[in-house]
């Protein structure tokens, strides 16, 4: 209550909600002609931040996704939310085939997030089983 109303105060935003940053799916196609795609998640903070970074066989950004396995890789440079083009050192190429919002909440021994790829939000849940490798559920929000 404020000391000097009979009003209650109005409710603070919540701080436990992260604030939405950025996610692209990048089909990689290596200098060979082989492709697979990744998944970069914009962790937010400064210009010098890394996308935590999966690589996946499936289009996750499809309503029909439903789940699908990804392995861990290294953090990528924030550059590749914007980037497509020809990498350095032969590596072949990207291109963007997604990109939306993202909220996530993760920690060492789980990824848990909300994302947009622009046709509607829904809730990635994933968690490591082996290894580099990682297994998600996609559910409607």
């Amino acid at each position: 209550m404020n000391p000097k109303s009979t009003q209650p105060e109005p409710s603070k935003p919540s701080t436990d909600q992260p604030r939405p940053t950025r996610t692209v799916l990048l089909q990689h196609t290596e200098a060979d002609g082989r492709s697979h795609l990744d998944w970069m998640i914009d962790p937010g903070g400064d210009k010098e931040r890394r996308l935590v970074t999966f690589r996946v066989r499936d289009r996750i950004d499809l309503q029909g996704c439903q789940g699908f396995e990804a392995e861990r890789i290294g953090d990528h440079r924030a550059v590749y939310l914007e980037y497509e083009g020809e990498l350095s050192g032969g590596r072949g190429a990207v291109a963007r085939v997604a990109a939306g919002e993202i909220r996530a909440f993760s920690d060492a021994a789980a990824l848990n997030a909300v994302a947009n790829f622009g046709s509607g939000w829904r809730k990635f849940s994933g968690r490591p089983v082996e290894g580099a490798r990682w297994l998600f559920s996609v559910l409607p929000c």
